[in-house]
């Protein structure tokens, strides 16, 4: 007799098979496994599977778009599909968006805006990073303390003043990277780690 296997979790169709006999019977009684059913399943196509019913013993065809990732237009944010039965929406594309990207007209577009903003972020936290190199706050407060105090200070007055000059001049050059940013028609082409705004 032929019988018809199903997944134990997700019950759908996974292959046919042959039921035996049961030995211990005289008249014809087949043993009929877990998770196996007599009922022949319907046809599934691609991105279906047949699916078995246990409490109604009645098959169904569900979508199956396990595996594949989807993109939310709304935020961007990835979906990978891991069960059967989810049918994308219109809420979600195949196509990958880009940094920085916005659903517009059926198509992902640059959101100018926000990659404006965060390349702003990213000029900020150069600079940040080159004045706490240059001259750490540990050192400055330092300089000062020992000035107020009245004792030999680590850093000669000279040196200080030629940290404090090249901390301007980063703030100077955070300043017009920041803005050739905001009047670039193509903003992420802007090599803001090499810029030759920086003092060397």
């Amino acid at each position: 007799m032929k019988i018809y296997h199903y997944d134990p979790n997700t019950r759908e169709f996974l292959r046919e098979g042959t039921a035996r006999r049961d030995p211990l019977e005289e008249k014809e009684n087949y043993l009929i496994p877990l998770n196996a059913t007599i009922m022949a399943p319907p046809v599934a196509v691609d991105k279906e599977k047949a699916v078995f019913d246990e409490l109604t013993g009645i098959w169904s065809v569900v979508p199956d778009y396990r595996g594949q990732t989807l993109y939310r237009k709304d935020t961007g944010e990835a979906i990978r599909i891991i069960e059967l039965n989810i049918i994308p929406d219109d809420t979600m594309t195949n196509l990958i968006p880009p940094v920085h990207g916005i659903w517009l007209n059926n198509r992902w577009e640059i959101n100018l805006a926000a990659q404006k903003y965060n390349l702003v972020l990213e000029v900020k936290a150069s600079a940040a990073q080159r004045i706490n190199y240059t001259l750490p706050d540990w050192k400055a407060r330092r300089h000062r303390d020992q000035i107020e105090l009245g004792v030999t200070t680590t850093l000669t007055a000279k040196d200080y003043k030629a940290k404090l000059q090249i901390c301007h001049a980063i703030r100077n050059a955070a300043n017009t990277i920041e803005a050739e940013i905001q009047i670039s028609s193509d903003a992420a082409s802007i090599d803001i780690v090499n810029h030759t705004a920086w003092p060397v």
